[in-house]
């Protein structure tokens, strides 16, 4: 279990990293040459699966959460009583 809250932060965390690799080959933009059009493509690519792994990761992890803060309600057998008594026994 703590394998796949490792896998599902390190995920999140590659996905912020592939955003800000977004950021920064935007920002240089203006002053790309010959390799704008290439520049784009992959500003646009880091972008949206940057985006992805990110929202995923976030996602997966409050999901976890809100599964551990919710206590199941247990439901209880009428045929099975605890205090022993012959309230459902017909005879």
């Amino acid at each position: 279990m703590n394998r796949d809250k490792a896998r599902v932060a390190v995920y999140a965390l590659g996905g912020v990293y592939l955003l800000y690799l977004a950021w920064q080959l935007f920002s240089e933009l203006p002053t790309a040459g010959s390799e704008k059009p290439l520049m784009i493509v992959f500003t646009i690519f880091f972008a949206i699966v940057g985006a992805g792994l990110a929202g995923w990761g976030l996602y997966s992890s409050w999901k976890t959460v809100k599964g551990r803060t919710a206590v199941p309600e247990t439901e209880e057998d009428p045929q099975n009583t605890e205090d022993g008594s012959d309230e459902n026994k017909s005879e």
